[in-house]
């Protein structure tokens, strides 16, 4: 008997952990059809726990004596118990959420967009007051949580709060900062760098009041403060000097103008240094350590202000320039569109898709469709049917159980009082076991809220002005990328007016591909005289040749991508025989001559050049010929001087 209990004690354990949620075991959210199989196998278990439990009935009846055995089995009773009460909740909330749609629904709402700054909440509405408001620096969805900051309406700067800010007291120590401190904001170290890369202004001061207690002995630093990048800094006077300097020797006001600090005079008056930190690759201070206080009457005190940061970086110059999509995204831009970015030392124009965008910031999910909710909602009903026919067999099943505990009350109280204790502690388990019950509730609130989040509108066209980007989504103001006739251009929107106000900034260069060639000829070649068929001139040398246009044994360039493009042409030889007239034609498609230029020979010495600009379309051909003006002859190249080159200036697009 002790031994079948056991195991039935086991079993129950068992289907608790096996309703445990997912995440715990495997780093996965649990989703509904997760919730099914675990309430499948409760219904299998709990048939068991029947049947082994009429079992137990008929052997309580002939032993019970065995007051330990009836223990374990009127705690699988209360197990029971507390099941149907916890399913009886569940279909209540069940039913309320089948009753939702004829209600009014908050998730519907569309979530305001927080500025990334209080200099952005100025300008959105002059009339708002300094106080404490909500700002999201590094992107709004995106990144970490928004931060409650102080915002100044008058100089519209943004003070992040920490917990160092009013005067504390250092205590007596010896050695060289043996205080420390570490500073807690009231912001992620994220969105504290991000603000400081938005604002054109950042500072924070530190104040020590001291009393015989030096802020540098002997040579050596006694106190210092911390960088965000985890580095010890000596100077209390902007970040800009290794020398622990403090603002009196900036302003030449210390007690003794041979010291740097007030404190190093070790006056037995107490009197204090300051200093300003306006280093914003240092900013914000992250832990003080001050030292060598002695016993009475050295002391020291210290304060921290508030991070403050106002004014905007400048668009023009972005340091450093976004590489990827993903860096875009940690910069604030969460809408999918046209971006430029820094490839290999070029600017490139590319599309970014945020809605699958994966790294440090996870990109939003995709939204659920009609469909995979409906079919959500059927099964969560059929769920539910299953479930009210469950706990009334359950119900049923207690009643029977609470006759026999009736009975049992009867002829032994005091086990009862043991079961109660031994209830105690299962309710902390069966507590925890119906919080993955609660944690598939919000899955089903976050998969609504998706569904119910508005979307852009869709263009079957790339974008072609402001209105066009704010139709699909995008609310930042900023430069973009737009569509033109034949190219690409740039244009800043102002996104904050219900018809966006755009500014033309000009044209990009916008190239798929680059596309150049450089060719030349080392041996002697002869030139047919006036009269003769004109022969192309080849080439024997290929330095480059970026997109396989040229053909250099042909002497034929071949027009991969349409587009403006410029030619250069130059042509040195000797000439042992007569003198000459020599000329060069830049041909097009065989039937063209599109340029060409004339030269005389200098003392048997042949130098001229051609350069040239023209709009080809793609496949048109280009080739050189050389022709002498009078009498053919053969000529010597010098030093490799027969030189042709050409690139793509500007790509036709579209």
């Amino acid at each position: 008997m002790a031994i079948r209990f056991f195991s039935l004690f086991l079993l129950y354990r068992a289907v608790f952990a096996e309703l445990l949620p997912v995440s715990e075991s495997d780093g996965r959210v649990p989703t509904t059809d997760d919730v099914h199989v675990q309430l499948q196998k409760l219904r299998d278990d709990v048939k068991i726990l029947k049947e082994t439990y009429q079992q137990v009935v008929v052997d309580v009846t002939a032993h019970t004596q065995h007051k330990d055995e009836i223990g374990k089995h009127e705690m699988e009773i209360q197990a029971l118990k507390q099941i149907v009460a916890r399913l009886e909740e569940r279909l209540e909330v069940l039913q309320e959420e089948r009753r939702g749609p004829d209600k009014p629904s908050t998730l519907t709402s569309p979530t305001p967009v927080i500025a990334s700054s209080c200099e952005e909440l100025r300008h959105s509405d002059e009339a708002l007051k300094s106080g404490m408001y909500w700002i999201d620096p590094d992107g709004h969805g995106t990144g970490d949580t928004p931060v409650y900051v102080w915002c100044n309406m008058t100089t519209g700067s943004t003070s992040i709060l920490h917990d160092s800010e009013s005067s504390t007291d250092v205590g007596q120590c010896w050695d060289a900062g043996c205080y420390s401190r570490f500073i807690n904001y009231n912001a992620s170290m994220r969105q504290i760098i991000a603000l400081i890369e938005l604002s054109s202004v950042c500072r924070q001061s530190i104040q020590y009041d001291c009393k015989m207690a030096p802020m540098e002995f002997n040579g050596e630093p006694q106190s210092w403060w911390t960088d965000r990048n985890g580095v010890r800094r000596n100077d209390f006077t902007g970040g800009n000097s290794v020398q622990s300097k403090c603002q009196c020797a900036l302003e030449n006001s210390c007690l003794d103008r041979k010291l740097q600090c007030n404190c190093n005079a070790l006056s037995p008056i107490e009197t204090f240094d300051k200093g300003i930190i306006t280093d914003k690759s240092s900013l914000p201070v992250t832990r003080l350590n001050f030292g060598r206080i002695l016993t009475q009457p050295s002391s020291g005190r210290h304060s921290l202000s508030r991070l403050e940061c106002y004014g905007r970086q400048p668009v023009q110059s972005p340091k450093p320039l976004p590489k990827s999509c993903q860096d875009l995204r940690r910069t604030g831009h969460t809408i999918s569109g046209f971006y430029s970015v820094l490839r290999s030392g070029v600017i490139e124009t590319v599309f970014c898709d945020m809605t699958q965008m994966s790294g440090e910031e996870k990109a939003i999910s995709s939204f659920v469709s009609p469909e995979q909710l409906d079919s959500l909602i059927q099964r969560l009903d059929k769920a539910d049917e299953r479930i009210q026919r469950q706990a009334l067999r359950i119900r049923n099943s207690v009643g029977r159980l609470n006759v026999f505990l009736v009975r049992q009350n009867r002829t032994n109280n005091s086990q009862m009082r043991k079961l109660e204790s031994i209830d105690e502690k299962l309710a902390s388990d069966l507590k925890e076991l119906f919080n993955s019950q609660q944690r598939q509730n919000y899955e089903i609130a976050e998969l609504r809220r998706r569904w119910d989040r508005p979307q852009g509108k869709s263009l079957t066209r790339m974008p072609a002005n402001c209105h066009d980007l704010k139709a699909v989504g995008h609310g930042l103001s900023g430069i973009y990328p737009v569509k033109a006739d034949d190219h690409i251009e740039m244009v800043y929107c102002n996104m904050t007016l219900s018809t966006p106000r755009e500014t033309w900034i000009g044209k990009a260069d916008v190239i798929s591909s680059l596309v150049h060639f450089y060719v030349l000829r080392k041996t002697p070649f002869y030139l047919e005289g006036r009269g003769h068929m004109q022969s192309i001139l080849p080439f024997e040398i290929t330095r480059s040749n970026q997109g396989g246009g040229m053909d250099a044994k042909k002497g034929v360039f071949t027009v991969p991508k349409s587009g403006t493009y410029v030619f250069r042409f130059s042509f040195g030889a000797l000439k042992r025989e007569k003198a000459q007239h020599v000329s060069v034609t830049l041909v097009l498609n065989d039937v063209e001559d599109v340029a060409s230029i004339y030269g005389s020979d200098h003392q048997g010495f042949f130098s001229l050049s051609l350069q040239t600009i023209l709009n080809l379309k793609k496949k048109d051909k280009i080739h050189l010929v050389l022709q002498s003006a009078s009498g053919g002859g053969n000529y010597e190249d010098i030093d490799m001087t027969t030189h042709f080159s050409g690139f793509l200036l500007d790509e036709q697009m579209f």
